[in-house]
């Protein structure tokens, strides 16, 4: 017993906690205020009584209780004004008056739209979705033509959004570029910050490639193209010489800068030949090579002296100094009629007499320069000297002179097709040596990592192992992708890239195929959806509505608060009415082309009757009163009878006019209508052989005798059935009293009634079983029993 009732205690006190708790609003919850109410509560109160008894001298004094009344003021939280109770909730609903159609009440009259629909200026209870033209791409349609990008997207116009890695950019196709710092100059931004030559072209900074060139004395313009510096002018496609006026028989080492050949020296500014021993009569035409004069012949002796010839009476030689001497030969001499033989030196072909060494000595045309003519047109050198030509002897020392001749200490002569650059020749090529060099004369060979073009002899193109995927080997082991494709971890393979690819495979630039259950929307692989209209395709075969909108039967229809009646919803919070239908404060009500008399327009072109009117049978907008044998005036909006009928405010209708006699009324009868009338047109009856009674006089009163008698009988059969119900309800209670037998139990005391109200305003009414004495004392224990019992009740 004692275990039950510490369990039902506990359930008290945690069913106390729990209503306290889920009826009591926060102090500082919004829309909440606090007010003081009174209740009336009652406490025993104890006070002394004198009794008819003696305690000693002094009357005995007894304490008695009585009961007053006083009042308890407690806090209470309510609603303010403006606000309801949500029971869900347990919170302050804001409340507003008009209703917020397609937002929420966020405080009183004041409605708040869900993004991105705004109020409507004109009715600001209603919330309209906004309209953007174009559509907004890849952002949200905020207000009407004004579009804001979804999350982590950058926006690209006023339109479109965007979204690409760190780095990139968007082109004008909304495709994912790379970005430069630095504009790339003769390049292409192939990564962020990162420039990639275009071919021909080298690295010369982070952004600006230069174009491939082997220019000598020359500017690279462009690839292969060479522009020769000022005062130069090209050789070849790569090769530039400066230009001298004037240079012969020297080197034009500069512009306007001629160095004289070994030999020749500069005199006025050009180079001159000269000759070590000086020229008599003659001019020096080579490098110790003299040139007699016009009437001059070369002397026997020295091919520095000219001579005058001798004439030709002499019969001898010429020497320098003696003139004419006679020859010194064996010729025959006639004497006395005989030939005498006299013996004398005679020189035979390609060799000349020498009169100092008395011999014949060959003959070298071209003069041997540093030399001996040892033979017929065959110089001989002295060492060191070398021969160089057949006529010139030179020394044999050079340093660099490989390709070259040297033609004295350290000048060296380069061969055919070589250039003297910075001292060494050099050979020659017509075309530049694309990453490679001239090693011969128009032949190049290969930089470390190329190899010879097979289709140009003077080009190189580089070696890429592996081979370069889907991009092109623009140096030794180094791709660079072709327009369209992008990097990957492997240097050697690039991959298609395609924009808006994340659902989809990307097999070729901006060729995309969409993974099963998507599809190319707007260059973009999206989820697809067999009906998704006002909604968006989340997943395939998925569909999330939009706001305003609700998926019924797999459609997104949208809402209308409070619903379309005799219309359809066409947009949220929009209606559109049927034919016949027209809004008026957003409800589609009937439009009746005439105006409902006496009623409302109830369909189209359609009027209901008010309560007491009938519709005529000439006009569907005219409702009119019941008029029995009479019409129904519009003007006095009462039945006016017809003739010989007048109006029974009873039944509301028009009934046949009682005849009078005609005595009483003044009435005459007419033969030939056989009708009998007052003088103010009242039908009336004479008594009288002579006249008959009007027919439709004695019909009338047939029919009120015979409705009288059918009203009789239908209250007769309702009294009687009357009668049996209240036997058979009588007979009922007869057998369920004795059935019953009451068991009298402590229940039975009479109690009040408790109403409830709101919480915390909970109200005891005192039971009424009998009066209280407040005076009574021990002796009326009964009666505070009692009251005890009720209290513990209540």
């Amino acid at each position: 017993m004692c275990l039950k009732t510490i369990v039902f205690c506990f359930l008290v006190i945690v069913l106390v906690e729990l209503v306290h708790y889920t009826q009591a609003l926060d102090n500082d919850g919004e829309g909440v205020c606090v007010v003081k109410l009174s209740s009336r509560q009652r406490r025993k109160k104890p006070y002394n009584v004198a009794i008819n008894k003696w305690c000693g001298r002094r009357k005995c004094v007894v304490k008695r209780y009585k009961y007053e009344t006083y009042l308890t003021w407690t806090n209470h939280t309510v609603c303010c004004n403006g606000w309801q109770h949500d029971s869900e909730q347990d919170i302050c609903a804001p409340i507003c008056s008009t209703g917020c159609i397609g937002g929420k009440c966020v405080s009183p009259d004041q409605c708040q739209c869900l993004s991105p629909a705004y109020l409507d200026p004109d009715r600001p209870n209603t919330c309209i979705t906004p309209v953007c033209t174009p559509t907004c791409f890849n952002a949200i349609c905020h207000a009407n033509n004004t579009c804001i990008c979804q999350e982590n997207y950058i926006p690209y116009n006023s339109t479109h959004c965007f979204k690409c890695d760190v780095g990139y950019t968007a082109d004008e196709n909304l495709n994912c570029v790379p970005v430069c710092d630095k504009p790339c100059i003769n390049s292409t931004c192939t990564a962020p910050n990162t420039c990639t030559c275009a071919d021909g072209y080298r690295k010369k900074n982070d952004s600006i490639c230069e174009p491939i060139c082997d220019c000598v004395n020359a500017e690279c313009v462009a690839p292969h193209t060479c522009a020769c510096h000022k005062g130069y002018i090209p050789l070849n496609q790569t090769v530039c010489v400066p230009k001298c006026n004037g240079c012969s028989h020297g080197d034009c080492v500069a512009p306007d800068k001629c160095s004289c050949h070994k030999g020749y020296a500069k005199v006025n500014g050009v180079c001159k030949p000269q000759c070590s021993k000086g020229c008599v009569n003659g001019y020096c035409s080579a490098p110790d090579v003299c040139s007699c004069k016009k009437g001059y012949v070369y002397s026997d002796s020295s091919a520095h002296v000219c001579v005058v010839p001798c004439d030709a009476s002499c019969r001898g030689y010429c020497d320098d100094d003696k003139g004419c001497v006679p020859w010194n030969c064996s010729m025959p001499i006639p004497a006395r009629g005989k030939r005498l033989q006299v013996q004398r030196t005679v020189c035979c072909a390609d060799y000349e007499y020498d009169s100092d060494l008395d011999q014949c000595l060959p003959v070298c045309y071209s003069p041997c320069i540093n030399g001996t003519c040892v033979g017929v047109n065959k110089c001989a050198c002295t060492p060191p000297l070398t021969l160089y030509n057949n006529t010139i002897c030179v020394p044999s020392t050079c340093d660099n002179c490989q390709h070259g001749d040297c033609m004295a200490p350290n000048d060296c002569r380069c061969h055919k097709n070589y250039l003297k650059l910075n001292g060494t020749c050099v050979p020659v090529c017509d075309n530049v040596c694309v990453n490679g060099k001239c090693a011969e004369p128009n032949k190049c060979k290969c930089n470390d990592g190329y190899k010879p073009d097979p289709h140009d002899p003077y080009n190189c193109i580089p070696i890429c192992e592996p081979a370069c995927v889907n991009g092109t080997c623009v140096a030794h082991n180094k791709c660079i992708c072709g327009v369209g494709y992008g990097r990957t971890e492997d240097y050697w393979i690039c991959k298609p890239t395609c924009v808006g690819c994340e659902n989809g495979d990307c097999i070729s630039p901006n060729n995309c195929v969409c993974h099963s259950g998507y599809e190319r929307i707007n260059s973009t692989c999206k989820p697809k959806c067999s009906s998704c209209s006002n909604g968006d395709c989340v997943a395939p075969g998925v569909c999330r509505c939009r706001g305003g909108y609700e998926r019924i039967d797999g459609l997104c229809t949208p809402i209308c608060s409070p619903p379309c009646v005799n219309g359809k919803c066409m947009t949220p919070n929009t209606c559109s009415c049927n034919d016949g239908y027209e809004n008026r404060f957003g409800v589609c009500e009937p439009v009746c082309s005439k105006a409902c008399i006496n009623g409302h327009c109830s369909a189209p072109d359609n009027c209901t009757c008010n309560e007491g009117f009938i519709h005529d049978e000439t006009e569907y907008n005219l409702c009119i009163k019941p008029c029995k044998n009479g019409h129904y005036s519009l003007l006095s909006a009462d039945c006016q009878c017809d003739i010989d009928y007048e109006y029974d405010n009873e039944t509301e209708s028009c009934i046949p006019i009682k005849p009078v006699p005609c005595e009483d009324c003044e009435g005459k009868c007419n033969n030939e209508t056989k009708t009998c009338r007052c003088l103010n047109e009242r039908p009336c009856i004479i008594k009288s052989a002579d006249i008959e009674v009007p027919a439709e006089v004695v019909a009338s009163d047939q029919v009120k005798m015979a409705s009288m008698n059918m009203t009789l009988i239908a209250i007769g059969g309702a009294c009687l059935l009357l009668l049996i119900l209240v036997v058979v309800v009588m007979q009922r209670l007869w057998y369920k009293r004795n059935d019953f037998t009451a068991k009298p139990t402590h229940e039975n005391v009479a109690l009040g009634s408790v109403v409830y109200t709101v919480p915390n305003t909970l109200i005891n009414q005192r039971a009424s079983s009998g009066p209280i004495d407040e005076d009574s004392g021990d002796e009326d224990e009964a009666t505070d029993e009692l009251i005890r019992q009720n209290t513990r009740i209540s």
